[in-house]
């Protein structure tokens, strides 16, 4: 990069809309006459409640007064969220070296400012004259921006002098941006209030809210009438066209340079206010065949070129004197270089129709001939321009798709790289077919919360034919500015932070182009997401081996409780068969000994007292009273014999399950007086083992369930088989053959608790999952319980 004796540096919240584009272009352009450096310090809007917005300024911390004469700040695009003595305070760190702010004006700061109140007041009467507007509406900017508030102040300083009173005005704040126009019309569409023409305090706005107009059907400007400020370019291609107050934005750039110049000779110095121009578009109601156009200001270019009176006098001449060959050289003379500009097009369309104006008035309405001649020679001259605005679209259009393919080509190009070195090996290659022969990258080593503590290490590359590593540093983003000096020198260049959403990643340094500005936008966030996966892949990768160490050991952790649990589980298992066992063998044992000793011993003494009896005179009441202690005593010998019955189960497992089911009901019968109905269906059975053992005692533990807390009338026992579909395989809602039993009483229900409180019922379950059969206890409609138990065969 080429070196320069002085350097002047820009702060702005970025080039990638028209209005900091134009006002930017101004400065270079100046810069280049006059032999400066320039260093483009590429931000965004300060304290901007956007986290990638915020993260942006970071690139104004490398300002270094060292490094720089001199100090251009377009105020105007970066103190959207903040007042004018708030900058002040903020750009104090430069106060020692010469200084311009750039559209608003700051408390000790020489400043270019604009003067848009004719201009604004030229549209307003326009509106409410040409095209009987009386409604009108307001999308302003932030209340705190001092441009915004002197716009809207004149706004409505010409509403009242009108006779249309502010205080009926609905007003929607907005930000500027083309999104925020959408929503704050919308906000006045829903509000139902009645507008009939709409006044946005930039041209950003008012593209976004005729957007949002047309898609909810309106019809602009048939239903509602919208001007702009600014005088951007997109606004003159939108359809329709947009009127607006027009800025000399390129003017004001080269102004500024001007006034550091001024402050660096030593020169007196006062504040410029530049004058603002009304452009009449489509969007107000006029067609391009009646623009009106005022006060001699007629065609403003790309460069700010305005046309003198002699020039549009002698316009006039050739047109009155029928010259068509001259009419048309002087229209391409007049355009020049900025054939390819469709301001300049417009412009001078702008003053044939105020030309056609004056020359028909003087020529009369008598003069038939003469006035169809003017008529004639103008209309040949705006069918000239057309076809040169034509050409001039075509010519923006195909060179914005080769851009947009130039860009895409680029972003796909640089997303295949992965690592660092090859990160900025793309990035230079890719530089290299865009038009940069060189450039530098700064990388700054940490991002994210969980980096937070290596943000102060940055990397610094410069990318020319080869990518050459410059040096590392500490102490963050404070210590760029020496290290970045080495670097860019005294040259032309712009600084462009590498932000993608709320990360940021480094800078990139890239010489000055004025073609288009928001390739330096478009690049560094096509870097920045790159970056951004480059470090999301290692801190993939970091992440993994992390978890691998973490897996490796939660593994071993797991290894070893799972041992002990399968350990737990087996003792466990092993207590709960052998509590069964033990309580089988203890009921077994009980039952025995109830059948071999007891009930021997009563026997015998039932004997004794039949001997007894017998020895007794006949009738006695002693004959009577040992007759009643015998019928007891069998009596309490066959209760014996039941419980015994009950609780022996040996033999079971290989005898009939149904006798025994049946003797068990008859013995409950017998004991509880309530009459119990068996119910066996065809062919059923179950297989020997120890099945029968544990489906006896659940059968056995319901039955006594419901005898003893139910207090039911009935219970009936029902045993049978399930059988398969004839012809179909056993499918998920088609049980596989098996059997089952259901009790049933008619009691007061039971519903079984989520979980289990008692003895009896988990010992019914575990029995139910030892021998693999399913247990469930329902409430039957008609008041009871039914206790299910089914297996599979």
């Amino acid at each position: 990069m080429r070196e320069f004796d002085k350097v002047f540096g820009v702060i702005t919240a970025g080039i990638n809309d028209s209005y900091q584009a134009g006002i930017w272009r101004g400065i270079v352009s100046k810069t280049e006459e006059s032999g400066t450096g320039l260093v483009s310090f590429l931000g965004s809007r300060i304290n901007s409640p956007h986290p990638d917005e915020n993260n942006s300024n970071i690139v104004y911390s490398l300002v270094g007064k060292n490094q720089i004469d001199g100090l251009i700040i377009i105020s105007s695009a970066i103190s959207t969220y903040v007042e004018p003595d708030q900058l002040a305070r903020l750009l104090e760190p430069w106060s020692d070296i010469p200084r311009v702010s750039l559209g608003l004006a700051i408390p000790g700061i020489p400043s270019v400012t604009v003067e848009g109140r004719k201009a604004i007041g030229s549209i307003v009467k326009h509106l409410i004259h040409d095209h009987k507007r009386r409604c009108f509406g307001l999308i302003s900017g932030p209340r705190y921006h001092e441009e915004s508030r002197l716009r809207m102040k004149s706004f409505y300083e010409f509403l009242e002098s009108e006779g249309i009173p502010t205080a009926s005005v609905p007003w929607i704040e907005g930000d500027f941006n083309t999104e925020s126009g959408r929503q704050c019309v919308s906000a006045l569409l829903d509000s139902e209030a009645e507008i009939d023409a709409l006044f946005c305090l930039n041209d950003n706005m008012a593209l976004g809210a005729m957007e949002e107009l047309i898609s909810r059907g309106y019809r602009v400007p048939e239903d509602i009438s919208i001007f702009g400020f600014d005088g951007i370019a997109e606004a003159q291609f939108f359809n329709p066209p947009l009127t607006t107050v027009r800025q000399p934005l390129f003017e004001m750039g080269a102004k500024a340079v001007e006034m550091l110049f001024q402050q660096l000779e030593g020169k007196p110095l006062s504040n410029i206010r530049l004058s603002c121009s009304p452009l009449i578009g489509e969007s107000c109601g006029c067609k391009s065949h009646e623009r009106p156009f005022g006060d001699g200001d007629f065609a403003i270019s790309s460069k700010s070129r305005t046309y003198t009176e002699s020039e549009i006098n002698q316009l006039k001449k050739t047109v009155l004197e029928g010259r068509e060959q001259d009419l048309l050289e002087l229209l391409s003379e007049s355009l020049g270089s900025s054939l390819q500009s469709p301001s300049a097009i417009q412009s001078l369309q702008s003053m044939l129709f105020a030309a056609q104006k004056e020359l028909l008035l003087s020529a009369g309405a008598s003069d038939r001939d003469r006035m169809a001649g003017i008529s004639d020679l103008i209309a040949r001259g705006v069918s000239y321009l057309n076809r040169q605005m034509v050409f001039s679209l075509s010519s923006r259009r195909l060179k914005e798709y080769e851009q947009n393919s130039v860009t895409r080509s680029f972003g796909a190009y640089i997303s295949e790289a992965f690592d660092k070195d090859s990160i900025l090996n793309r990035v230079k290659e890719g530089l290299s077919l865009i038009g940069y022969s060189e450039g530098y990258m700064g990388i700054m080593s940490g991002w994210g919360e969980e980096n937070r503590q290596n943000r102060d290490r940055w990397e610094l590359f410069h990318l020319s034919e080869e990518v050459r590593y410059l040096n590392s540093f500490d102490g963050g983003i404070r210590q760029l500015p020496d290290a970045l000096h080495e670097a860019w020198g005294r040259s032309r260049c712009v600084i462009k932070p590498l932000v993608s959403e709320s990360d940021i990643f480094g800078i990139i340094i890239l010489p000055v182009k004025t073609d288009d500005p928001g390739f330096y936008d478009i690049i560094s966030k096509q870097i920045a997401s790159t970056l951004k996966g480059y470090h999301l892949m290692e801190q993939v990768k970091q992440h993994e081996r992390g978890l691998e160490a973490e897996v490796e050991k939660r593994t071993g952790e797991l290894i070893r409780t799972n041992t002990k649990l399968q350990s737990e589980v087996e003792l466990r298992t092993r207590l709960e068969r052998d509590l069964i066992e033990i309580s089988n063998e203890t009921m077994n044992r009980i039952g025995q000994d109830l059948h071999d000793d007891l009930c021997q011993h009563l026997a015998g003494i039932s004997m004794l007292t039949k001997v007894l009896g017998n020895s007794l005179p006949e009738g006695s009441a002693a004959s009577d009273t040992v007759e009643k202690i015998a019928n007891m005593l069998g009596d309490s010998i066959e209760r014996a014999r039941n419980i015994s019955r009950g609780l022996v189960t040996i033999g079971l497992a290989e005898n009939d399950f149904v006798a025994t089911i049946d003797s068990l009901i008859e013995s409950l019968k017998k004991s509880s007086g309530l009459p119990i109905s068996l119910i066996v269906g065809n062919k059923f059975s179950i297989e020997k083992g120890d099945r029968r053992i544990q489906l006896y005692r659940i059968i056995q533990e319901a039955l006594s369930n419901a005898i003893k807390h139910s207090g039911c009338s009935r219970i009936v026992v029902d045993m049978g088989m399930i059988k398969a579909r004839t012809g179909h395989r056993p499918s998920a809602d088609l049980p596989a053959p098996g059997f089952y039993v259901r009790i049933e009483d008619d009691g007061v229900g039971f519903v079984k608790p989520a979980k289990s409180s008692g003895m009896g019922l988990q010992i019914m379950e575990y029995r139910a999952e030892k021998a693999c059969m399913s247990l469930d206890f329902q409430k039957t409609k008609g008041g009871g319980t039914t206790v299910l138990c089914t297996a599979i065969c």
